[in-house]
């Protein structure tokens, strides 16, 4: 929205200028915003690599461009970047791509493993597109949450580098003292909110 805004003011403040040389300078912007921008114009994917686009990262922009360079600087990916909408386009290799849904699944089998101690159930279908979790009242909702928040990332993760480029996960929250279904949607198209009173 910056750039927008600073470019609507670049063209009032070119609007005196004749004709000729208003044409040059909108010609220019054109090929400025051409080779800034974040889309697939003239990219080029490293060779070796296939691109797995990340489409719901849970962050900002500027926490998904640190995603990418992070990625990058572990050897994650050959090449990365964030396009217009959001979505976060990885370049790698098959080894690379092995090593994600291998981290996926370790981080999901984690979760799982330490919900259990804090008394709230994390169960993951066989092949990740369900998720189920069972809590109790006076549980920590928050960090529950962000758990929670972590485990939707660790399935699309899975699931994309798996070879499922339009991922979903089945996901159902329900109260472990009555069985009462609280949350019943379909990640990434529906969305959800979790909150202490919603256990009440």
């Amino acid at each position: 929205m910056k750039r927008r805004s600073e470019l609507s003011g670049f063209f009032r403040r070119m609007s005196g200028l004749p004709a000729a040389l208003l044409l040059l300078c909108c010609c220019m912007a054109a090929i400025f915003l051409g080779g800034c921008g974040s889309g697939d114009d003239g990219y080029k994917a490293p060779p070796g690599t296939t691109e797995y686009v990340i489409t719901e990262f849970y962050g900002t922009a500027e926490a998904g461009r640190d995603y990418i360079r992070k990625s990058k600087n572990k050897s994650l990916c050959k090449d990365g970047r964030l396009d217009n909408d959001g979505h976060i386009h990885l370049y790698v290799t098959d080894d690379q791509r092995k090593i994600w849904v291998d981290e996926a699944e370790k981080s999901m089998k984690e979760i799982e493993e330490k919900a259990s101690k804090r008394g709230v159930s994390y169960q993951y279908s066989m092949n990740y597109t369900e998720l189920t979790v069972s809590a109790p009242p006076g549980s920590d909702i928050k960090g529950m949450a962000t758990v929670l928040h972590q485990g939707l990332f660790d399935a699309e993760l899975y699931q994309v580098f798996s070879g499922t480029p339009d991922w979903h996960l089945h996901l159902v929250v329900t109260n472990s003292d009555n069985g009462k279904k609280l949350v019943d949607v379909t990640q990434p198209e529906e969305g959800f909110t979790i909150n202490a009173s919603m256990w009440k």
